[in-house]
């Protein structure tokens, strides 16, 4: 039996009233359900007390105010309970939090509070931080700028960026979203690497860091064209339709220029009264041993235009692209080419051991490494009035 007040005693028989003692309280669910249940375990003796009609009531009190002393007090009241433990459901709540208790109700009496529970409701608590996933390195050429999209993660959507640190951070340019800048550096003056710390923030203000080191690479400075050699023939000569030229310049044919180079281009010279007309043009080195007019099988393809073909205007010289090739100022030089339709050339002979034009009809070998079956015209330069090299 529960105990009772001086006024409650004076009651006889079933008139009496006594005050529950408090019931303990249970927040069931969890915070995402926004939709509460409880269970109120009842007090030992409240088993007497079950009858609505009796004002017998279980109080439910759920208030976004700790101290249960605002309006927004919501009350749930169960009536003709059975059992030792209630359960109750409260109607839906807005995102937020909350304080529950109960208590128990004998006619116009109530008795002591429960334990006091609090939740807060709403969507999970997003505790997850970011996975950066762009590199943490980068390597790029010198005078060309860094410009790069950093990459994330998150569970909760999207992320936030921003530069939290580095020893560098000042040279680097940050987006919010994540465009990551540096300008062109130089490797000859400049630091060869750069460091800046990024951070990648969520909605819920979860972090990660990454520390991002750009690595400047050195970058070969090509030289400058020069010529190593420079003749222009000076009568025109006409017939080469199908012919092959091989044009052997000797060492000492050579007016200057680097004594290695990684380039070549070479200039042709039509007649002045008729054009010549190729459609293969090759230059290498002569080889070491068999004819003087067989390349060592390094010999390069030179192009025009992008194109293995070309027509050379009557009285004007024609430029070839520039070739990768391997120059070497201690081996003779071979240009072959191939004429694949009536053609007229500029030609220069008596000019000495240093020059011989070696030629064959009817044949297409222009860059083939060993060949033979070639006329020999001593002292001659055909078609090639200059060869330039980058060195």
């Amino acid at each position: 039996m529960i105990g009772r007040t001086a006024s409650q005693a004076s009651g006889t028989g079933g008139g009496a009233t006594e005050v529950p003692a408090a019931p303990s309280l249970v927040w069931v669910s969890d915070s995402t359900d926004t939709a509460p249940n409880f269970t109120v375990d009842l007090p030992s003796g409240f088993g007497d007390y079950r009858d609505a009609a009796d004002g017998d009531i279980v109080n439910l009190e759920i208030t976004d105010n700790a101290a249960f002393s605002t309006s927004s007090t919501n009350t749930l009241d169960v009536g003709e309970v059975t059992g030792d433990i209630v359960a109750m459901e409260a109607t839906t709540l807005p995102n937020g939090t909350y304080w529950a208790r109960a208590r128990l109700k004998r006619g116009a009496d109530y008795g002591s509070y429960s334990n006091v529970e609090t939740k807060t409701l709403g969507p999970p608590v997003d505790t997850t931080a970011p996975v950066i996933t762009s590199p943490a390195t980068f390597s790029v050429a010198e005078n060309i700028a860094l410009s790069t999209t950093l990459t994330a993660t998150d569970a909760g959507g999207g992320v936030t960026w921003s530069k939290t640190g580095g020893a560098d951070a000042a040279s680097f340019t940050l987006t919010s979203g994540g465009l990551l800048g540096l300008a062109a550096k130089d490797y000859e003056t400049e630091a060869h690497s750069w460091v800046v710390q990024v951070t990648a923030t969520d909605a819920a203000l979860n972090a990660t860091n990454q520390t991002i080191t750009v690595t400047i690479t050195d970058v070969a400075v090509e030289g400058t064209w020069q010529t190593v050699h420079s003749l222009s023939p000076a009568t025109n000569n006409p017939g080469w339709s199908g012919y092959t030229l091989r044009q052997l310049l000797a060492v000492g044919a050579y007016s200057g220029g680097p004594t290695t180079g990684t380039k070549v281009r070479i200039t042709l010279d039509a007649s002045t009264v008729a054009s010549a007309i190729i459609d293969a043009c090759y230059v290498g080195h002569r080889a070491g041993a068999g004819d003087p007019y067989d390349y060592d099988g390094n010999q390069v393809q030179i192009l025009f235009s992008g194109a293995a073909g070309v027509t050379v205007a009557a009285g004007s010289p024609r430029l070839s692209d520039e070739i990768t090739f391997s120059f070497d100022k201690t081996k003779d030089l071979i240009i072959g080419v191939h004429f694949s339709g009536v053609s007229a050339i500029r030609q220069s002979i008596a000019l000495g051991a240093n020059y011989t034009a070696y030629d064959r009809s009817a044949i297409n070998d222009a860059g083939t490494t060993n060949t033979t079956a070639y006329n020999v015209g001593s002292g001659k330069l055909n078609f090639i009035s200059k060869v330039e090299v980058l060195g």
